[in-house]
């Protein structure tokens, strides 16, 4: 009866010390969405011909970056020149920065945006 108590518990730690560092190491290569507030919804300076990018841009702080195309980047083009709190992936493609929107909130002129009550 202890030997195969033994033998269970060592077997157990062998299949968890190989577990660990490939579920580790699957959580750290995820990237992380960023939280940008206080960006502006410019029009795109280029058409995009490939049809990866929306007419929409981010202008922040950091400078202007590309939109890719979605749902929520074609709920946004109508705000243009209108500032607005929102979360998106940053992605390389083509060698250049650009953002996956995920969720978006218009801030209107002298107003604080709504805070919902979970946050």
């Amino acid at each position: 009866m202890k030997r195969n108590f033994f033998v269970c518990l060592v077997v157990f730690v062998v299949a968890l010390a190989l577990a660990l560092p490939a579920v580790a190491q699957d959580k750290k290569d995820k990237p992380k969405s960023e939280k940008i507030k206080n960006a502006l919804i410019v029009k795109a300076a280029q058409p995009d011909a490939s049809g990866k990018f929306s007419t929409i841009s981010i202008q922040t702080d950091k400078g202007t970056f590309p939109v890719l195309r979605n749902a929520i980047a074609k709920k946004m083009e109508p705000y243009a020149g209108s500032r607005t709190e929102l979360e998106a992936m940053p992605k390389d493609v083509d060698g250049k920065k650009v953002y996956e929107v995920w969720t978006f909130s218009r801030t209107i002129e002298g107003q604080k945006p709504r805070r919902l009550p979970s946050e």
